[in-house]
């Protein structure tokens, strides 16, 4: 295995945790994540606006979302939701797509944990 392949090998399995606590029961913090509608209004920084949103939380589907930022940067991504755990999990790839070129997939997994009537 070259040193290249190693560390392509590795970044596969790195991970990422991002904890957040929303003044929220877990049903609607789920809600605000399995309808498009929902979804339309908040992916993404402030400076981008979501332009279009294809999104649905069903597992085997492939979603796609476009949006922009207000200098007029066009962000294109997309993947396939894995699974769904109503109020509980949700898991899917993500990737940025550059004129019809995927880059490299990750898999993003979201957990919706009760605390004392809040969301972590």
């Amino acid at each position: 295995m070259t040193a290249d392949q190693a560390m392509e090998q590795k970044l596969r399995y790195d991970e990422l945790l991002i904890e957040r606590e929303f003044d929220a029961p877990v049903d609607l913090v789920f809600r605000m994540w399995e309808s498009a509608d929902h979804v339309i209004r908040w992916w993404g920084p402030e400076i981008f606006t979501v332009i279009s949103v294809d999104w649905e939380a069903t597992p085997g589907r492939p979603w796609h979302i476009l949006m922009a930022s207000k200098q007029c940067r066009v962000s294109d991504m997309g993947g396939v939701i894995r699974e769904v755990e109503k109020n509980r999990r949700l898991v899917f790839s993500f990737a940025w797509e550059n004129d019809g070129v995927r880059d490299m997939e990750t898999v993003i997994t979201v957990t919706f944990t009760d605390r004392s009537g809040k969301t972590l």
